[in-house]
């Protein structure tokens, strides 16, 4: 078969396109089908596709996502993304001759965030996979640009992808009970390492993320600030990550004297070799799709703790006092009691177990070999239902 998978980013440390990548290259070397992908913009993501030989094209696109406060300047926004939608027409009628051209067999949407794969699979008549990835309206505080318009495109779908059931429940009174699936992100079985941690007295602890409100570090630093002034010290932060709370976290840490404690790493790509050195990570997250980079933290064998909320899907991940540890989103107490107990006691086993049970579980559950098997299933009843009605 031939797959045209769709983007709504070109950044290689974006969760949504390492999965596509990651599925893509899946796709071509266990399956033999070709696959390529359209691109909205230039970025970094191309190094990714490259190096793996995978066929791509930019094709400029403007997102259909708008903010939902309402205020005159978001009031402008709306109107100038409106007018900038109409240059998406030309996208579109260029992604039809792309279908025709490659002989397109399937279009696979990889995100709620873009809609022009989904429009030119209607005009070309061929099967459309919509991934839907993103909690919108709690994570983002977004809309489609027209929701009516917008969720019965969705549904013109012949399969709708959710990543966990939190995702899917997000969009029950948008989408067509019928039409979808659950199938959670799979993470490269590289990550996967046996080995030791929590056998210092000074345990590594990582929060990984976009710094933004959303993934909400200033919890965590804020609750390891609370145990500096109760003398529990045997700790050191890194947070990986960039974004525009990065300024906001670094003068916080600067003005409560914790820079011996805490280091900025940035946006990295080399995580796999950063992990090596981590015993715990932790994620504080208002609102989580899914949880990446929980899984590839407990497949390298990291002790894990999340909030938990009703806007967050760590509870399918995380089984707390099994394979990681939850606290209530917010619970900064709860938080604070979790760590204290880990750092009074770093060699207690029953932390080493929690990681343990958590790398085999993540291994059983979220490999990508599971995700990409899942998947060929959505195509080839897709397919194999087309030759029936022919």
């Amino acid at each position: 078969m031939n797959i045209l998978l769709v983007s709504s980013d070109n950044n290689k440390t974006s969760g949504a396109f390492l999965s596509l990548v990651e599925l893509a290259v899946n796709l071509e070397t266990r399956y033999g089908h070709k696959v390529f992908v359209i691109l909205p913009k230039p970025g970094d993501g191309i190094f990714l596709l490259e190096n793996h030989h995978i066929n791509y094209k930019i094709v400029p696109t403007l997102s259909w996502i708008v903010y939902k406060n309402v205020s005159i300047k978001s009031i402008v926004k709306y109107c100038i993304k409106g007018i900038g939608l109409l240059l998406n027409i030309i996208s579109i009628l260029y992604l039809c001759f792309f279908i025709h051209k490659h002989k397109i067999d399937i279009v696979h949407n990889n995100t709620i965030f873009t809609y022009i794969g989904a429009v030119a699979s209607k005009i070309m008549r061929k099967p459309l996979v919509w991934h839907i990835r993103e909690d919108i309206e709690n994570a983002f505080k977004s809309k489609l640009f027209n929701n009516r318009l917008g969720y019965k495109l969705i549904n013109s779908s012949n399969c709708i992808i959710f990543v966990s059931n939190y995702i899917q429940s997000r969009y029950t009174r948008h989408i067509d009970n019928t039409k979808y699936v659950v199938i959670y992100d799979g993470i490269d079985t590289s990550f996967y390492k046996v080995r030791p941690i929590l056998t210092n007295d000074l345990v590594n602890i990582a929060v990984i993320g976009h710094l933004n409100q959303n993934k909400n570090q200033i919890e965590l630093i804020e609750t390891l600030h609370t145990l500096i002034s109760k003398r529990v010290t045997n700790f050191h932060l890194y947070i990986i990550g960039d974004g525009e709370l990065r300024s906001e976290l670094e003068e916080y840490v600067k003005n409560h004297n914790m820079d011996s404690y805490v280091s900025f790493y940035g946006r990295r790509s080399d995580l796999y070799a950063i992990l090596d050195t981590i015993d715990i990570v932790v994620s504080c997250s208002k609102s989580e799709a899914f949880g990446r980079t929980l899984i590839e933290a407990m497949l390298h064998g990291c002790l894990v703790i999340s909030s938990v909320s009703e806007n967050n899907a760590s509870d399918e991940i995380i089984e707390s006092g099994v394979n990681g540890l939850l606290y209530p989103l917010g619970d900064m107490r709860k938080l604070e009691y979790l760590l204290e107990s880990i750092l009074y006691n770093p060699q207690n086993q029953k932390y080493t177990a929690y990681a343990k049970k958590g790398q085999n579980s993540a291994f059983s559950r979220f490999t990508m070999n599971k995700t990409v098997e899942n998947i060929q299933l959505v195509y080839s009843r897709l397919i194999r239902d087309i030759y029936k009605y022919e």
